[in-house]
């Protein structure tokens, strides 16, 4: 069984390269950008409902902005593996321009109470740009992480063709984790 990358992009990334990237550099797995709702709460009950309708899938979830808040969430909620690049863990003008403040806020405060727990942090991975002109990337380098790869590029990620590599090991190691441990086995049973 292949195993399913869900991408959820930020604010108005539906045309991402980042989706068509992992897409194309990945082809030994299913990666799927789910639909977005102009309303985060939709969306996020929509991507909710992907994972509790399917069966025996295994997921990884990778997020960028708004999309990486999501996604931590969502993983946490779910024990899911999740990969957040540059993770709106702030409220950016971005997020406060398109509404859902309150909403945004509450899944940023549950991501940062959520992160604390170990089980948790052993989900979460990070890649981070220091130049980020969004966000302020220190906000999420604060988090506990499995791993944490900060590169000198924007908050769109342009040199995402650079990450790659790191997100397809960070992949592989769940993998690994998954055959030696019990813990990740609600996730990756077969």
């Amino acid at each position: 069984m292949k195993k399913t990358i869900l991408y959820i992009h930020g604010v108005g990334g539906e045309n991402s390269n980042k989706y068509t990237e992992l897409k194309n550099t990945l082809p030994e797995y299913n990666v799927i950008k789910p639909v977005q709702d102009k309303d985060v709460a939709k969306t996020v009950q929509t991507i909710e409902q992907l994972i509790e309708t399917s069966e025996n899938e295994k997921f990884v979830l990778v997020g960028s902005s708004r999309g990486g808040l999501i996604a931590l969430n969502i993983a946490y909620k779910y024990d899911i593996p999740v990969i957040a690049i540059n993770p709106a863990l702030e409220m950016s003008k971005v997020n406060f321009d398109i509404g859902n403040r309150d909403y945004l806020k509450e899944l940023a405060d549950y991501v940062i109470a959520e992160n604390s727990n170990i089980e948790n942090s052993r989900l979460t991975n990070l890649i981070l740009g220091s130049e980020d002109e969004v966000i302020d990337y220190r906000v999420a380098e604060g988090l506990n992480s499995m791993t944490t790869i900060v590169k000198k590029t924007d908050h769109r990620f342009s040199r995402f063709n650079e990450v790659i590599d790191d997100i397809k090991e960070i992949i592989n190691e769940y993998d690994i984790v998954a055959t030696e441990s019990d813990m990740f086995d609600s996730v990756f049973a077969d």
